[in-house]
C-alpha cells in the first residue's frame, strides 16, 4: 500500500468516514486497516473481476474507499457508468 493512499485513508477515518482499504498484501493491509478502523479488502486490482468485486463489497458496507491507482479507479467508474 502506498504511503499516500494510507495517508488519505487515515485522514478520511479521522473525519469519521467508513473507509475500505484495498491492497494485495493481506497481512499488511489488515494491520493498517485495523490501526485506523477501516475495512480491509485484499485484492489484486490488475485482475479483470477484482475492481467490480471490491466496489461491490464497498457498496455493501456503504463506505468510502481509496485506491492508490488512479487508472484502476477510472476503470471502475467507467464500468459503473456503463
Amino acid at each position: 500500500m502506498a504511503d499516500a493512499a494510507l495517508g488519505i485513508a487515515e485522514a478520511l477515518a479521522a473525519e469519521g468516514a467508513n473507509v475500505v482499504m484495498v491492497a494485495r498484501r493481506k497481512d499488511l493491509l489488515k494491520e493498517k486497516a485495523v490501526r485506523i478502523g477501516a475495512f480491509a479488502v485484499p485484492a489484486d486490482m490488475t485482475l479483470p473481476d477484482e475492481p467490480a468485486r471490491v466496489v461491490g463489497e464497498a457498496v455493501e458496507r456503504s463506505a468510502h474507499w481509496t485506491s492508490s491507482c488512479g487508472t484502476v479507479a477510472a476503470r471502475v467508474r467507467a464500468r459503473l457508468s456503463a
